[in-house]
């Protein structure tokens, strides 16, 4: 990882107990590849989508208002099994509640990609920004292009 505050960022998401410095982390990464108000998207933290359901972050183009990526943030400790099937039963309401098609399941430093047409969610690989910077940024670049993770 070439740039030292990302670096940090992704310690710092990989030891907090506090999800927000996962959902910061990945505030940063997506505003510096171009998901951010110059390019016609808005992140809204917390945003309601359906009753009181909150997803920590969701992407929405901002003249259409479609929501077009959500991300839903857990703290290293839901590294576990059982965390990752909660997070993803978690992130797959919010994305058909929402009519959104795409979703990050971000715990800690660890992330997967997901679309709503996935059948078996828990098939996607996890990614781990220690040893594939790259290769998340490479995902989320094409993402920019095609709003899609297929």
């Amino acid at each position: 990882m070439a740039n030292p505050v990302y670096g940090k960022m992704v310690n710092q998401a990989r030891a907090s107990r506090d999800e927000a410095e996962v959902a910061s982390l990945w505030v940063e990464v997506l505003h510096a590849i171009g998901i951010d108000a110059a390019h016609g998207y808005q992140i809204i933290p917390e945003k309601k989508i359906h009753g009181l359901e909150r997803p920590d972050l969701v992407v929405r183009v901002v003249l259409s208002e479609v929501v077009v990526l959500i991300v839903e943030c857990k703290c290293f400790e839901h590294d576990t099994l059982i965390g990752w099937d909660n997070a993803q039963t978690q992130l797959g309401e919010y994305l058909k509640k929402s009519e959104c098609q795409n979703g990050i399941l971000a715990i800690g430093h660890k992330c997967k990609f997901y679309n709503l047409r996935d059948v078996f969610i828990s098939e996607r690989p996890t990614y781990d920004w220690t040893n594939a910077f790259d290769r998340i940024i490479a995902i989320l670049i094409h993402f920019t292009r095609t709003e899609s993770f297929e």
